[in-house]
This record gives structure tokens, sequence and C-alpha cells, in this order.
């Protein structure tokens, strides 16, 4: 698996090693020396319909979680975002095209928000995390928080959040 970094310091794009032949194909997800840190505590899985955005979320200390990401069916823009205020890239975003037709996986580190906008129909979107969910400490960002800004180049106003999502706090009502 091949390991590359972006601008978000942290933040992994994997490109597992795929083995092909007539009958399909064959990919190591996932191997602990290749993220020591991190100890998968809870897999996850959601199945959304074409044009939904899910997130941003994340869980607050001292429940922070890391996150392992991958598309095994259809395809989704998927979006970080450092909220680590000590970071040189504090509100900084980073978008990335995760699908079954690529096999990109994504590591996002713990400090970060996370979402995703589906672009395809029938999507499955897997979660490894370290860290088991926590409904107290479960949080999340406003997707049109204008802090953030996010520019996806997409009518956001054709895709359908969660009644949750929807009322997510903006960052200046948000207490780290």
């Amino acid at each position: 698996m091949k390991k590359n970094s972006c601008s978000l310091d942290g933040v992994l794009i994997l490109d597992p090693q795929i083995h092909s032949d007539s009958r399909g194909h064959f990919m190591e997800l996932f191997k602990i020396e290749q993220l020591l840190d991190f100890k998968v505590q809870q897999i996850n899985q959601a199945v959304s319909k074409k044009k939904c955005i899910r997130g941003l979320h994340f869980q607050k200390k001292p429940f922070e979680q890391s996150k392992l990401v991958w598309v095994p069916r259809g395809e989704v823009l998927d979006i970080v975002v450092d909220l680590r205020q000590q970071s040189e890239t504090y509100l900084k975003s980073e978008t990335f095209l995760l699908s079954d037709k690529n096999f990109k996986m994504l590591f996002i580190p713990k400090g970060f928000a996370h979402g995703y906008v589906t672009l395809t129909h029938n999507v499955v979107f897997n979660y490894a995390l370290d860290e088991i969910y926590n409904p107290e400490f479960d949080f999340g960002v406003n997707f049109f928080d204008h802090d953030i800004n996010l520019k996806l180049n997409l009518n956001l106003e054709e895709y359908e959040l969660s009644k949750k999502d929807k009322t997510l706090p903006f960052l200046k009502d948000i207490t780290f």
C-alpha cells in the first residue's frame, strides 16, 4: 500500500495494491504496521442514496477519533477540515474523490472534522475508528459554516442532509 500525504498534516491518502485477474480483484485493506498508532476499536458502514451530505462530524476530547475510510461501492467527495487550533492549516479543508473505481482510502487523524457528499446511488461508505462511539462527545460543525467556506463546485441546494446535520452549530458557537 502506498501512503501519500496531502496539504493537511497527518491526513494520508492510501492507495492499496490491487491484484486483478479474470475472477475479479483482491486488495489488503489494512495492515497494523502501516498505521502503527491506529488501533481499530469499531467499524461502521453507511449506505446512502445519491445527493446526500453527511457531516461534518467529529468527537470531542477525551474521545476523539482517528478514522480510516473507504468506499467499496459508489463514489463520494470526501471532505476533511482541520480543527486543530494550533495547526498551521487550522480551518483549512481538502476534498478527495473516493470510489469503488479508484480504491483510494483516507486516514484522518484526531482533530479533524469529516464529512462527504454522495455522487452516485447506493453508496457504501466504511469507517474504521480507533475510539468507540460516545454519544455524549459526538459533535459536528455545520456544513455551511462561513468560517470553513467549503468550495465544492456542486449545487448543494439539491443535496439532502439529516435533521441532525442541518442543526449542527457553527464554529463560533462551539467550545473545544
